[in-house]
């Protein structure tokens, strides 16, 4: 009897010294994989932060061109933020400004077009009238006011001249269109165009209709 108690407890001893053996094992297989990612983790890192270690250096030994550098970011980054709020000051013509030009358009020749028959086959070049004193030694333009609209038709050879203040059309003309003439281009720094989805740029001699 007292044989078999001991065998039993040499057992139960053997178990546990198996049991302690794999408990051991299997930490330092744990604890081999947990380093094995640590320096992965290590060796990842150190490619990411090389590059900026070598630029600190850089711009630690020449901080003249860290400064240029960070000059032309602000720059490019200033640029950029006005563009997107503000394109009108970089002299960018937003989507949203197009279509009001084009709708200010319509409006006009609208407005026109319930006074005379307009050729209906083109788009016109509409100008603006910004130098009236300048363009007074045309005929055509004698009674223009800075402020007043020109419809220039140049396929049906025709060119008019609309008040919107008084919405009166002042003077209406057949011109001669040639791509030189001596008479000042109607186009010039005296007008302010309007750019229309057709647009043809040509210089003028009105002719007063009979």
């Amino acid at each position: 009897m007292a044989d078999e108690e001991k065998d039993f407890v040499n057992e139960e001893k053997e178990e546990e010294s198996e049991e302690k053996m794999e408990e051991v094992e299997t930490g330092k297989t744990e604890k081999g994989s947990s380093n094995n990612f640590t320096g992965i983790v290590s060796v990842i890192f150190k490619i990411l932060v090389f590059p900026f270690k070598l630029l600190f250096k850089f711009f630690t030994k020449y901080p003249k061109v860290f400064l240029v550098v960070i000059l032309i970011l602000a720059a490019i980054g200033g640029t950029i933020y006005i563009a997107r709020t503000k394109p009108e000051l970089l002299g960018i013509s937003t989507e949203q400004d197009v279509m009001e030009s084009q709708k200010d358009v319509d409006i006009l020749l609208s407005e026109v077009g319930k006074l005379i028959r307009l050729p209906q086959d083109e788009n016109p070049t509409v100008a603006t009238v910004t130098d009236a004193d300048t363009l007074k030694s045309q005929p055509f333009f004698a009674e223009a006011q800075n402020g007043d609209k020109v419809l220039i038709y140049a396929n049906s050879k025709k060119i008019y001249l609309y008040r919107p203040s008084e919405k009166k059309i002042i003077e209406a003309s057949i011109i001669n269109i040639s791509p030189k003439t001596d008479t000042e281009d109607i186009t010039g720094s005296p007008v302010d165009l309007t750019q229309t989805p057709q647009v043809t740029t040509v210089a003028v001699t009105p002719t007063r209709s009979p």
